[in-house]
């Protein structure tokens, strides 16, 4: 958590922050659940190698909830919508592909 003048920061996670709980709407339910995207005030998502699992309506777990966040935005604004990518750069070197991570966050 993160604490500066009146303004505090609270990281949510799935694994953390998710009961250990059925739902006969899938895991995802309990994930929506739990967490209450659309009552954030700022999501942040980053990726490396791997968009997530998928699911029946997105092609991931992780692509739903940006979209629960977008479409919360729409309607009332929040929260902030953060996405960062790993960049990762393919470098030729003497006949070889060695990759070369970027230590930057685009």
């Amino acid at each position: 958590m993160f604490k500066d003048s009146n303004k505090i920061l609270e990281l949510y996670t799935w694994d953390v922050d998710v009961s250990a709980s059925y739902s006969l709407g899938g895991p995802q339910r309990v994930i929506d659940s739990d967490l209450k995207i659309e009552n954030s005030d700022i999501v942040i998502a980053l990726f490396y190698k791997r968009f997530g699992t998928p699911l029946t309506d997105s092609k991931s777990g992780t692509e739903h909830e940006i979209k629960l966040a977008i479409d919360s935005y729409n309607k009332k604004g929040t929260p902030i919508i953060k996405i960062y990518f790993k960049k990762l750069l393919e470098i030729i070197c003497v006949g070889f592909y060695i990759r070369c991570m970027d230590n930057n966050l685009k």
